[in-house]
């Protein structure tokens, strides 16, 4: 560590003899090596330097890792690379989206150089947010924000991401992604731990049932008589129509209803629940969506539609 400059990787310890290698390089990378079934992921951690004299430099060290991981294997990058890659996905084609910040400038230049040549996507910019879920950096008393904190992954892995967005805070802008299983991931953490999950499907065989499975003859019966396609048909139709409320404009009577709060004592023998908080809390438990983000997430109805089609089935 040099001048208060340091980088680590956390994984669950169940992944612990799946390790290959650990190589903290130097201040500024550091990288995973596992063996998942007969691939060999690496999961890199980088902190990119606050200045362009520095970053060629920087970016050698991190080519070095990239080059040294095994060919055709897959490469999960996350860090804080304080760059502007702009937006010309024409010119950078796989390589960024047409989503980001407009910003550019020669420290973005040559990320997006190094990853253009390891065919590695920066999925920030490939998907449509407002500012608040774009911006990862801001400075308050200037009225400045960039984007400069990056999820980046190989090509195999971009058909796994569905999203990635930054979830607001008061003190920090970390970036979140939603996964293929519906889930928001509200930290760098976290999406290090959804890579991990991905990593123990390749480590444990599909074909190979654990202590926690089912039995054959309960998943058969279950999947005859449609128990689970029932529940989620009716909690899917449940939260579609809960993205419809929300953005229902003022005057209509569905909209005004679901709005409104009574008030005075509950009638005896009514539900103590409304609604409202009923399917708002299955929002939360379900798709991972807490109630006071409900109405942006809703203003998205790209990815509100794609978490619906991903809702996974209850577990037990």
């Amino acid at each position: 560590m040099v001048r208060g400059i340091g980088l680590g990787l956390l994984i669950a310890p169940q992944l612990s003899r799946h390790v290959l290698e650990f190589s903290p390089v130097n201040e500024r990378v550091v990288s995973l090596l596992l063996r998942a079934r007969d691939r060999c992921p690496t999961v890199v951690s980088a902190y990119g330097p606050n200045g362009s004299v520095d970053y060629p430099t920087f970016l050698e060290t991190l080519r070095g890792v990239l080059e040294g991981a095994p060919t055709g294997d897959p490469i999960v990058l996350l860090g804080d690379f304080n760059a502007h890659v702009g937006n010309n996905s024409d010119t950078w084609r796989g390589v960024i989206g047409r989503n980001g910040p407009p910003d550019l400038n020669l420290s973005g230049v040559l990320l997006l150089d190094v990853c253009a040549s390891h065919s590695l996507s920066i999925t920030n910019t490939m998907f449509k947010h407002k500012g608040a879920h774009q911006y990862t950096w801001y400075q308050d008393t200037l009225g400045r924000r960039s984007m400069i904190d990056f999820v980046v992954v190989s090509s195999d892995l971009r058909p796994h991401v569905l999203d990635t967005r930054v979830k607001r805070g008061r003190s920090f802008q970390p970036i979140t992604t939603w996964c293929g299983g519906g889930e928001l991931l509200a930290s760098t953490g976290d999406v290090v731990g959804r890579w991990k999950e991905y990593f123990e499907d390749l480590l444990n065989p599909t074909d190979t049932p654990s202590i926690e499975e089912p039995e054959a003859e309960d998943s058969e019966v279950d999947s005859f008589i449609g128990v689970e396609p029932l529940l989620l048909h009716i909690e899917r139709g449940q939260l579609r129509w809960l993205g419809h409320l929300f953005r229902m404009p003022p005057g209509r009577l569905p909209g005004e209803v679901f709005r409104a709060c009574p008030t005075g004592k509950r009638p005896r023998g009514r539900h103590r629940t409304r609604w409202r908080d009923y399917v708002s809390r299955l929002a939360w438990e379900r798709l991972g969506v807490p109630p006071e983000e409900l109405e942006e997430v809703f203003g998205e109805r790209a990815v509100w539609a794609s978490l619906l089609r991903l809702l996974p089935p209850r577990l037990g």
